[in-house]
C-alpha cells in the first residue's frame, strides 16, 4: 500500500485546458489551427463535465444506499448487525487533520507530516469498513486540506491529491471498483482553478443524500450543513429555519435523555458552532456558549483527569468564544477569566499524556 504525503513531486496536475488557455504562439500559427485546439478543449471539458455528473450520481446513490444497512434517531446512526459506525474514530481524524495542517502552516513541517501520516495510518484501519461516517467527515477532511494548500501558494494543491489518491488506493485495495472511487478520481483530477467548486458539489450532493433518507432536522444533517454553509453560499442561509431545527432537536434530547448527557451537549456543541460560524448572532452566541461551558464540567471527561471528546471540544471552544465575546464587549478580566480556567481544565491532560510519553 503506498504512503501519503510523500516528499515525491505530484506528477498528475489535471486536465488544464480550457478555450481561454490557447493563444497565437507563433506569427504563422493559422486560424485554423486555433479553432481545432479550442475545439479539442471544449470536447476535453464536456468529457470532464460527463465524467463529474456520473461520479456525483454514483456518490449520491451511494450514501443513500448506505443507509440501508443503518437505522436511526433523530441523533444517531446506528448499524443493524450491531457493528460500530466508526463515527468517533472519524471524528478523531478530522481533529488529528486540523491539529497536523496547523503544524504544517507554522512550518513545523517534520511534525506536521508526521501527525499526517499518523492520521492515514487510522485512516486505513476505518476504511475497511463502509460507513455512514465516512460520508459525513470525508469532505470536510478534503476542504481543510485545501485550505492548507492556498494558505502555503500551492496552485497545485500537492497535499490535497495526494490525500485523495491515498483514499482512492485504500477504497480500491479493501472493496475493489467501489462507487465512491468515481468521486476520488474526479476531485484528484479537477483543475486547480475547478477545485474548489468540485468539492463543494460532492459535498452539496451528500448532505442532500442523507437529509433525504435521514430528514432535515436529524442531528448528523444540521451539523453537515452548519459546515458547508461556513465555506460555501453562507448568505443563502434560512436563520429561522435554522435555529427552530436545532432548538426543536436540543429540546427533545433534554426532555428524553437529560441536560447534562453527551447527546445533549452534542447537539449544543453543533447549535453553537452554527450560531457563530453561520448565524452571526453573538446574543445567542453567548447564551450557548454559557450554557455548554457550565454543562461539560459536570460531565465524565472532565472530571479528575479529562480526555478528548465531543463535550470536551465542545467546552475548549465554548471558553475561546466566551473570551473573544468578553473582549469584544470590554471586559479584559472576564476574558482572561474563561481562557485561564480552560487551560487549567485541559491542561491536566496534556500533563499525563507528556509523561506516559516518557
Amino acid at each position: 500500500m503506498g504512503s501519503a504525503f510523500s516528499q515525491k513531486q505530484d506528477t498528475n496536475k489535471g486536465p488544464r485546458a480550457s478555450p481561454h488557455s490557447f493563444r497565437l504562439r507563433e506569427k504563422n500559427e493559422t486560424q485554423e489551427n486555433y479553432y481545432q485546439a479550442g475545439t479539442s478543449a471544449l470536447s476535453s471539458n464536456l468529457r470532464r463535465c460527463q465524467t463529474v455528473e456520473l461520479a456525483l450520481r454514483s456518490a449520491g446513490n451511494y450514501t443513500q444506499g448506505l443507509l440501508n444497512d443503518f437505522t436511526w434517531d433523530n441523533f444517531t446512526i446506528t448499524s443493524q448487525a450491531g457493528r460500530c459506525d466508526f463515527a468517533a474514530q472519524w471524528q478523531e481524524i478530522v481533529d488529528q487533520c486540523w491539529g497536523a495542517t496547523e503544524l504544517v502552516l507554522r512550518k513545523e513541517l517534520p511534525d506536521g507530516f508526521n501527525a499526517l501520516q499518523q492520521m492515514c495510518a487510522k485512516l486505513s484501519d476505518v476504511v475497511r469498513f463502509v460507513s455512514p461516517a465516512m460520508m459525513v467527515k470525508l469532505w470536510r477532511l478534503c476542504y481543510r486540506l485545501y485550505k492548507t494548500c492556498s494558505k502555503m501558494g500551492d496552485g497545485d494543491f500537492r497535499l490535497l491529491r495526494e490525500f485523495l489518491r491515498y483514499i482512492r488506493e485504500l477504497m480500491g485495495h479493501h472493496h475493489g471498483n467501489h462507487p465512491l472511487c468515481l468521486a476520488l478520481d474526479a476531485i484528484s483530477t479537477a483543475p486547480g482553478g475547478e477545485l474548489r467548486d468540485t468539492l463543494r458539489v460532492f459535498y452539496l450532493i451528500t448532505i442532500r443524500a442523507m437529509e433525504s433518507r435521514l430528514g432535515q432536522h436529524h442531528s448528523v444533517v444540521l451539523n453537515m450543513w452548519s459546515n458547508y454553509l461556513k465555506y460555501w453560499e453562507g448568505d443563502g442561509l434560512d436563520s429561522a429555519s435554522f435555529i427552530q431545527g436545532y432548538q426543536a432537536l436540543l429540546g427533545t434530547s433534554e426532555s428524553e435523555f437529560g441536560v447534562i448527557v453527551e447527546s445533549t451537549v452534542t447537539v449544543l456543541h453543533g447549535f453553537m458552532y452554527a450560531a457563530y460560524y453561520n448565524l452571526k448572532d453573538k446574543a445567542l452566541n453567548k447564551h450557548l456558549a454559557l450554557e455548554l461551558h457550565s454543562r461539560v464540567p459536570q460531565m465524565p471527561c472532565l472530571q479528575g483527569v479529562p480526555w478528548w471528546s465531543v463535550p470536551t471540544q465542545g467546552f475548549a471552544l465554548a471558553a475561546k468564544l466566551l473570551a473573544t465575546l468578553s473582549l469584544e464587549e470590554g471586559q479584559i478580566e472576564a476574558s482572561w477569566s474563561f481562557i485561564e480556567n480552560a487551560v487549567n481544565r485541559l491542561s491536566q491532560s496534556v500533563a499525563v499524556a507528556s509523561e506516559d510519553a516518557v
